[in-house]
């Protein structure tokens, strides 16, 4: 208010409401997308639907699903779990293949979404396990998992890279950067 040449942010929870009091006061719902932090960074206007999510693209929730997310970027896991919150999804979350296996291993989940491109070797220079050999393990020495779904999240996702996850024991693909309708629509599927 005593400062209309600087432009103010509030970031509110997907299912609060809010006016923007000031012209110079913009009010974003979570999930935030990279679109609209350019949109903000170049002064366009925002309007109510700002990131082209509404409360019907949420048509369900999902308190007592057990979903984990496995990511080695702290910063993919976020959104992740931000972009999943307004389902009421129980979320845990694993930064390496090996972090998953011993996660499986306690509890069991409903659905698993998996970074494809985690990397080869770890800190201690011990092999690491990427999303595809992840998934080889859970499928064939986790029994219980034979029917779970496992979704690769994957910046390549091209129709051939889509048809080897499949052949690789994962059920289908979300492309990163995540975008929430499309990640909506394979949990409904």
């Amino acid at each position: 208010k005593d400062h209309p040449s600087l432009s103010a942010i509030l970031i509110i929870d997907f299912y609060d409401t809010m006016a923007a009091d000031f012209p110079n006061m913009i009010v974003g719902k979570k999930p935030i997308y990279s679109l609209n932090l350019a949109m903000i960074f170049k002064h366009e206007n925002l309007n109510k639907n700002y990131n082209n999510v509404t409360d019907k693209d949420y048509d369900f929730i999902a308190p007592e699903a057990q979903v984990l997310i496995v990511d080695d970027n702290t910063v993919n896991l976020t959104i992740a779990e931000g972009l999943l919150k307004p389902l009421k999804l129980q979320i845990d979350t694993a930064q390496s293949g090996k972090e998953s296996i011993r996660m499986i291993s306690i509890k069991h989940y409903d659905l698993i979404f998996m970074d494809i491109q985690m990397p080869v070797m770890d800190g201690y220079q011990m092999p690491e396990l990427d999303g595809i050999e992840t998934t080889h393990i859970i499928r064939r020495f986790h029994e219980e998992y034979a029917n779970v779904p496992i979704i690769a999240f994957s910046a390549a996702t091209s129709t051939e890279m889509e048809m080897t996850f499949l052949n690789e024991g994962l059920n289908d693909c979300v492309a990163k950067p995540i975008e929430l309708r499309m990640l909506i629509s394979k949990l409904k599927r």
